[in-house]
This record gives structure tokens, sequence and C-alpha cells, in this order.
């Protein structure tokens, strides 16, 4: 598996924690920032809907008794041509 693959979940979360609870802003000392990351990781599981669980909240997805159907769609990790 190329790295780049294995780097996208991490680079994703990052992004996300970036861009939508402003994690890249500098902090007073390593207490702080940990205490902000885990509250942004608490509200990225409790309030804020995510597309692929049918706008559900990851915490309200889990308590489903029936789990609903993904809406989107895997992509390939390799094209024809790096197979080639």
């Amino acid at each position: 598996m190329a790295i780049r693959t294995i780097m996208l979940l991490p680079e994703r979360v990052n992004g996300i924690l970036k861009d939508e609870f402003y994690c890249d802003e500098p902090f007073e000392n390593y207490e702080t920032a940990l205490a902000s990351v885990a509250q942004s990781i608490m509200m990225y599981n409790t309030r804020r809907p995510h597309l692929s669980c049918s706008m559900l909240t990851p915490v309200q997805m889990h308590q489903q008794q029936e789990l609903l159907v993904k809406q989107w769609h895997k992509k390939p990790l390799y094209s024809r041509r790096e197979v080639l």
C-alpha cells in the first residue's frame, strides 16, 4: 500500500480540525492544545452531521438499531495504469 494512501485519513482529520474547529491557531501550552483538540473531537462526533451517516452525527449513527444504507461509494485504491 502506498504511503499516500495510508496518510489520507490522518490528513483529512487534520484538515477538519484546522478548517472547522480552528485548531491551527497557536496555543499557550500543551494542556490548552490537548483540551481544544479533545473538545473538537467531541463536537465532531456529537454535533456535526455527516453525509456518509445520512446527515446524522457519528454518535447517532452508532446508536441506530438498524444501520442505514450508506450514501457513498468507495474509490479504488489504485488506477488501472498503476497496475499495468
